[in-house]
């Protein structure tokens, strides 16, 4: 695919999943009032992730864990047992950026899975 060799996309979806997760967490941490074109970089990312770094036998499980990782980071319990003194603080910023990062993601994953079911029919 354009010129470049079978290695490239695989290294390109996983370059972009452990950049995607350090740019989340460090930017949790070291900024607390990012802009939109910093989210803008985490959708990209996470949509990279999703078109190039799933195969079709990873579909459910990543599917499955992005559901997971979702509901619980964005669950009242979890933000109820998080001490007040924490709200508003690295702690949620860094949850908020790796919700922004995985659900881009899982859209196009589950998109290619409704394609396969359709297409196998």
């Amino acid at each position: 695919m354009f010129g470049l060799g079978k290695k490239f996309w695989p290294m390109l979806g996983s370059a972009s999943f452990f950049v995607g997760l350090a740019i989340a967490i460090l930017a949790g941490v070291f900024i607390s009032a990012p802009d939109s074109a910093f989210y803008f970089a985490l959708i990209v990312l996470g949509v990279i992730v999703g078109l190039l770094n799933v195969r079709d036998k990873e579909t459910v499980t990543y599917l499955l864990a992005c559901l997971v990782f979702l509901v619980a980071a964005s669950s009242p319990y979890l933000s109820s047992q998080i001490p007040e003194s924490l709200h508003g603080t690295w702690v949620t910023h860094i949850l908020k950026n790796i919700v922004i990062f995985v659900s881009a993601g899982a859209p196009i994953v589950a998109l290619k899975a409704v394609y396969d079911v359709a297409k196998a029919a």
